[in-house]
């Protein structure tokens, strides 16, 4: 599965996921898992959308090239969420993409 990857410049998962709403029209879910670092939250029925905090199973660095941004979100790149990343990319002042077309992440 290829994922887009997007950096947040806050560590407040909550105000996050709002942000994702709003730019989108999803509805965050919580969820919680040692894998992600505890708490993180998807959107979507299919859950093309996942924001997590930059770490991972016993606090290690989820995306070490980009240490910088406390939280991260991938989006599937599957042509029908493609809308989802335009909705993102509008407000780059907020969601500053990082890498495109990776199989990593999820």
């Amino acid at each position: 599965m290829l994922m887009t990857l997007y950096g947040l410049d806050t560590d407040d998962l909550e105000a996050a996921s709002a942000w994702i709403e709003r730019a989108t029209g999803l509805v965050a879910e919580p969820g919680y898992s040692d894998h992600r670092g505890g708490d993180y939250y998807y959107f979507g029925a299919d859950r093309p959308v996942t924001l997590q905090h930059n770490f991972e199973y016993l606090f290690e660095i989820a995306e070490p090239d980009f240490a910088e941004y406390p939280t991260i979100c991938y989006v599937d790149e599957d042509a029908s969420k493609r809308v989802i990343q335009a909705q993102l990319d509008a407000y780059p002042n907020v969601f500053k993409k990082l890498r495109e077309n990776d199989t990593t992440g999820l």
